[in-house]
């Protein structure tokens, strides 16, 4: 379960940028932060991947 921790960090990246999306002011601003958060969801979604 070594993949564990860095699941955990990209959990705590992604809550962050989902409360910033949604207090997010400007199009411009949240179209960047829904495409980080794109990013940790593949990030999350391949972590979670079986190895075997």
């Amino acid at each position: 379960r070594l993949r564990n921790p860095y699941l955990d960090a990209l959990h705590c990246v992604h809550l962050e940028l989902l409360r910033r999306a949604r207090r997010a002011t400007s199009a411009a601003e949240r179209e960047k932060l829904e495409a980080a958060l794109s990013q940790t969801i593949n990030g999350i979604a391949a972590g979670l991947q079986t190895t075997g």
